[in-house]
């Protein structure tokens, strides 16, 4: 073999070798872009479910001009927010499985937040069943209350076990994912 030869071999394994690198350096930058979308869906969801503990002023509860719609708006407000966690509950399955990726303590709090949604949902068709219905006696009324802070101090709970998942998830972000 000449020189000429020799060169170009050399030039051929240098360039094989620059390909090999490049791919598993692109892998390795579409796992852990993988796992940071990944990530980002477990926080949104966690987030979805803190917005969702915040109490929204109805235009319409200003506008009751009868106790009956008011009561038929108590109503509809209290399925509403029942199908809104339903969702986050089937929602959440699918983050479950995702959550497997990072360990068990992220995998954990997302377990526990499933737990706290089962029940919240619960709390909130016992609640539905509490909403008195004109004409309102006291004990109807205390059946309300009670069953209203049951649901209250139950969403302080599910909305501190989604602060836990977001702190979990956003620890694997702020590591060099790998």
């Amino acid at each position: 073999m000449e020189v000429g030869d020799w060169i170009t071999l050399g030039a051929v394994i240098v360039a094989l070798g620059i390909g090999v690198t490049s791919i598993l350096h692109t892998q390795s930058l579409q796992k852990r872009e993988r796992k940071e979308r990944l990530l980002n869906e477990i926080i949104e969801w966690a987030l979805d479910i803190t917005d969702s503990m915040l109490e929204r002023n109805s235009d319409r509860v200003l506008t009751v001009n009868s106790v009956e719609y008011f009561y038929l708006h108590m109503l509809a407000h209290n399925v509403d927010k029942i199908a809104n966690f339903v969702s986050m509950q089937f929602r959440g399955c699918y983050i479950e499985e995702i959550s497997d990726i990072f360990g068990y303590n992220l995998r954990d709090s997302v377990e526990i937040v499933l737990t706290d949604l089962k029940e919240h949902i619960k709390l909130l068709n016992e609640h539905g069943n509490n909403i008195p219905h004109p004409p309102i006696d006291e004990k109807m009324q205390n059946r309300y209350n009670d069953s209203y802070k049951d649901v209250t101090n139950h969403g302080i709970k599910l909305k501190q076990s989604a602060i836990k998942v977001i702190e979990e998830a956003t620890k694997f972000k702020t590591r060099d994912i790998s």
